[in-house]
């Protein structure tokens, strides 16, 4: 809204009661949340119209497409993509069916809209820190989060707009509302990786939109807090990478650079919370000469 967009279509998989129901919803049901989002759209002059559509279902979000452009609506401009599965097993005990099903909402889902889609001003995709940092048992929600990542970087190739996302936790929604969840943030806060709450995301969001590399890496954390947990050689990292610049070559006695934080801090009363602006984990993780100069900026909030 505040970017101007007028017309809103909302595809999901779960469809919402009609209307003539919408009074009788509880507050804290799955559907009156997603009805009280619809109407503070609407409060802001929105017109919001919610479709039942599964994305990852090719023909039949071809068709809609084809029905939507037949009725003469303003054409689809923008593109936010943020469908998810979660089912998390060790690698050891993952089967093809519990992987394809994760994979399916993301990668299947934000491959349909690519390819369907090709005329557009935003193609926006929420990814994860998952794949860069992943838990136990995220291998298949990782690789899900790495495929749209990957394809930002496929469309800006091709100069087409993309940003993916990857975002840290949010609190009070989804699984995150749950004891699992709470298990979840306990351990990430346990390792100096905050939940951001729904109001932090969504401010910094509407800054994220104007970053200018396809990838953003976004979470809260604990820089000190991150070092004790992760080790001598992410310590290391952490302690040099708030530059966005390329990483350098330098002698192995020589001390490392550093450079101020490139953004205020914004979304954290508390101290030792930090705006870093990085590279990508994976430079900082992978033994590797090549994954070492990898050139994916990612970008910490807190």
């Amino acid at each position: 809204m505040a970017q101007g967009a007028r017309h809103l279509v909302v595809l999901s998989r779960t469809p919402l009661p009609a209307r003539a129901a919408w009074a009788g919803l509880g507050a804290d049901t799955p559907a009156g949340r997603a009805v009280a989002a619809v109407r503070g759209l609407e409060s802001q002059g929105a017109s919001v119209r919610h479709v039942a559509l599964d994305v990852a279902d090719e023909a039949a979000l071809r068709d809609w497409l084809e029905g939507f452009a037949a009725e003469a609506h303003p054409p689809i401009r923008g593109v936010f993509h943020a469908a998810g599965l979660t089912d998390d097993q060790l690698v050891r005990d993952l089967d093809a069916a519990s992987l394809a099903a994760v994979l399916r909402p993301k990668l299947g889902g934000a491959w349909n809209l690519h390819r369907l889609l090709p005329e557009l001003d935003a193609f926006v995709l929420f990814s994860s820190m998952a794949a860069v940092m992943p838990q136990a048992g995220q291998a298949s929600y990782a690789a899900a989060n790495a495929f749209l990542d990957g394809l930002a970087r496929h469309r800006r190739a091709l100069g087409q707009p993309a940003l993916s996302i990857g975002w840290g936790v949010w609190s009070q929604t989804g699984v995150m509302r749950g004891d699992t969840g709470q298990r979840q943030q306990d351990e990430l806060q346990r390792q100096g990786i905050a939940a951001f709450a729904p109001a932090q995301a969504l401010a910094l969001f509407d800054e994220a939109l104007r970053w200018p590399h396809g990838h953003l890496l976004a979470m809260p954390i604990h820089w000190a807090r991150l070092r004790a947990q992760g080790g001598a050689r992410q310590a290391r990292c952490c302690a040099t990478c708030s530059s966005p610049r390329p990483p350098r070559r330098s002698p192995a006695r020589r001390p490392p650079r550093r450079h101020p934080p490139t953004r205020p801090t914004r979304l954290s009363a508390a101290a030792p919370w930090s705006s870093r602006c990085a590279r990508s984990w994976a430079a900082c993780s992978s033994s590797t000469p090549r994954a070492s100069t990898h050139a994916s900026p990612w970008a910490a909030w807190a």
